[in-house]
């Protein structure tokens, strides 16, 4: 399953698909719901991670949340190959992912309080707030690890984020990426794949023109059957720009939002009054 560039969690404006899913393929609100509740499972395990020792436990809570939303583990994965080649609806549905796990974080103090977001000051700072050990199998509840981080205090135009960690006994690929959205709607990323042990490390470097509204990013696991992934020492640190890591911006991908036709009729009319 090759998600490719997939920006994470990110909706633009006036981009959206009228592409309905195959018969085979799980539907977008349903998709997000399943993901949801993965993620939460996920957040079980490496919570309780004494009552989840063995692949056989891990696989009884998974297959309790396929049951729960009425899904095979064909269909599952079938939907996540399909979706990984469509990226618009891939990034839909993972809005919609947070939407819920936000709704669920307003309607729980618990919950809120355990995934609050810390505000890291300083020049640099590590932001990154949870597990820094992850073991990952095709038998974990999700083969994804995700982050979202929205502004405080201590943000400035142009930080760079560096996301790091150490793998070990990595036989397969791990795609990673970072992803920050603009409050004008344009998105930048930065993608690459894994495939070595040692230590990994992706860098994202804000726009110092443009104010962030989120940082996100996402490392995908396609484990064998056999295989454990291990990471550790996992970090996110924040450091300010300079004219030195500035340039390494030319690398980035750009996506900029796609104005409607209302959006620009309004401009036009503006623009001809304007004008009088």
């Amino acid at each position: 399953m090759a998600v490719g560039a997939v920006l994470v969690l990110a909706l633009l404006p006036g981009v959206s698909s009228c592409r309905k899913t195959p018969n085979d393929v799980i539907p977008q609100e349903e998709m997000a719901q399943l993901l949801a509740d993965i993620h939460k499972g996920e957040g079980v395990v490496e919570t309780h991670r004494s009552g989840f020792r063995t692949d056989s436990m891990k696989s009884v809570l998974k297959q309790s949340i396929y049951a729960k939303h009425g899904v095979t583990a064909e269909q599952v994965d079938t939907s996540f190959v399909w979706y990984g080649h469509h990226i618009k609806e891939y990034m839909e549905v993972y809005t919609r992912v947070i939407e819920i796990l936000e709704e669920e974080m307003d309607r729980t103090s618990a919950l809120a309080n355990a995934d609050s977001q810390m505000a890291v000051s300083g020049d640099s700072a590590d932001a990154w707030q949870w597990s820094k050990t992850y073991e990952i199998t095709r038998m974990s509840p999700s083969r994804l690890i995700t982050f979202a981080l929205t502004p405080d205090e201590n943000w400035e135009h142009g930080d760079v984020y560096s996301w790091a960690m150490k793998v070990s006994n990595n036989r397969s690929l791990i795609s990673s990426q970072m992803a920050v959205k603009y409050d004008d709607g344009s998105i930048e990323w930065i993608d690459r794949n894994i495939s070595e042990d040692g230590w990994n490390r992706l860098e994202l470097v804000l726009d110092s023109t443009k104010t962030a509204t989120s940082v996100f990013g996402m490392l995908t696991f396609e484990p064998t059957e056999k295989e454990r992934v291990f990471l550790d020492s996992v970090a996110l640190v924040r450091t300010r720009v300079n004219r030195y890591n500035y340039g390494r911006r030319s690398s980035q991908k750009k996506l900029t939002p796609i104005k409607s036709k209302q959006e620009t009729a309004e401009e036009g009319a503006s623009d001809s009054t304007i004008t009088k």
